[in-house]
């Protein structure tokens, strides 16, 4: 059974427990809740980064979620597939005695993020006041990691069903298992959620979410997509060729 791993924090779904909506939703998966406290209280991000990451790997969690504080633990584990939400110190303080371990966390929160880690991760901010998320900062570390969404676009629940869960089915695609396969891997960025690009001895190719090769992995150049037709551009051997994603 795939596990997926749920940090817990603040600033979103603050009326619902969102391990409840992925264990209703994701039923074929183990949802891992780690227990973040001590004696009644949050343990400090010292204590709690390294607990994370042995407990990661010792359960090889398919995708990990982190929300608010748990966002940014989420971020510092770099060899997997996350999604954090909502990453933020702002309301954490008040949980925490001595607030210069979060000023230790915030100011090296992207130390060792790699482009691999960056490709691994999608970050979500959905906020009614933006200035107290750190956007600008994630924008600049995580480029197009980072997805903004104003909370007048919907409640928590509609948020989640229409934005978050289906990267989390994406995330979670069968496909992942024939990473080993390929020198690299990771989600098109070219507007279709149901695919993915792959590399293998220099050569680029696209597979469907069954791990079906609809472009071959020979090519030089896998471009983003020009319209909202579903054409993709390729290159090979000094010539370009258009791919469709529907024919």
């Amino acid at each position: 059974m795939k596990k997926i791993m749920c940090l817990p924090g603040h600033g979103f779904l603050d009326d619902f427990d969102i391990s409840d909506l992925l264990e209703h939703e994701f039923s074929q998966c183990e949802i891992i809740v780690p227990g973040l406290f001590k004696e009644n209280q949050w343990i400090y991000p010292q204590e709690a980064i390294p607990y994370i990451s042995k407990l990661c790997e010792q359960l090889r969690p398919v995708l990990i979620i982190g929300i608010g504080l748990g966002g940014y633990y989420t971020i510092k584990m770099h060899n997997y597939r996350r999604i954090c939400i909502n990453p933020s110190t702002f309301y954490t303080p008040m949980v925490f005695e001595n607030s210069v371990t979060l000023e230790e966390l915030d100011n090296h929160l992207f130390d060792s993020l790699s482009e691999n880690s960056r490709r691994l991760l999608r970050c979500y901010f959905i906020h009614e006041l933006p200035y107290i998320f750190p956007l600008k900062k994630f924008m600049q570390h995580l480029k197009n990691s980072v997805i903004d969404i104003p909370r007048c676009r919907g409640n928590d629940e509609t948020i989640f069903e229409c934005v978050i869960k289906p990267i989390i089915h994406q995330l979670i695609s069968p496909v992942w298992d024939l990473c080993d396969k390929y020198d690299e891997m990771k989600i098109y960025d070219g507007g279709r959620l149901e695919y993915y690009l792959v590399k293998k001895n220099g050569k680029y190719g696209i597979l469907d979410s069954n791990g079906n090769e609809i472009v071959p992995v020979i090519m030089d150049e896998v471009h983003e997509m020009i319209d909202t037709d579903g054409c993709i551009p390729l290159f090979k051997d000094g010539k370009w060729g258009l791919v469709h994603f529907y024919n």
